[in-house]
């Protein structure tokens, strides 16, 4: 599936077009919803999947990503990815994947290892 980014709006989000044989699709829009400590995609207004995060000081913490039913195979999950990944990049933030979908998802995509940092090993208490 060919994926071409561009900015949609003024608003902080990506809007993905791609390339899908579903009639229901079209733009997906990725936000970050701060409040809910997630990233949102939507498609055509629709929630389609999240990605959850925690922050630990300087590092995002990438605990969990969703697909909705309706909209797995799509490629929404990867593109959830991959723009949680460029924001970090581009704000100089590391990431600790925790989500085993991201963690996969690095796995095939190297070109972000120099943000990524294991989870700190837990100190034993006295």
């Amino acid at each position: 599936m060919e994926v071409s980014r561009t900015l949609c709006d003024a608003t902080p989000s990506y809007c993905l077009e791609m390339d899908d044989p579903h009639p229901t699709s079209g733009a997906l829009a990725i936000t970050d919803n701060a409040e809910a400590r997630r990233y949102e995609a939507r498609m055509d207004g629709v929630l389609a999947g999240f990605l959850e995060y925690r922050s630990a000081g300087s590092r995002r913490i990438l605990v969990h990503t969703r697909v909705l039913d309706a909209f797995e195979g799509r490629g929404v999950g990867s593109a959830m990815a991959r723009h949680v990944l460029d924001e970090a990049l581009a704000a100089g933030v590391r990431v600790t994947p925790k989500c085993p979908f991201v963690r996969a998802w690095l796995e095939r995509h190297p070109e972000y290892a120099a943000i990524v940092t294991p989870e700190p090993p837990r100190r034993e208490r006295d």
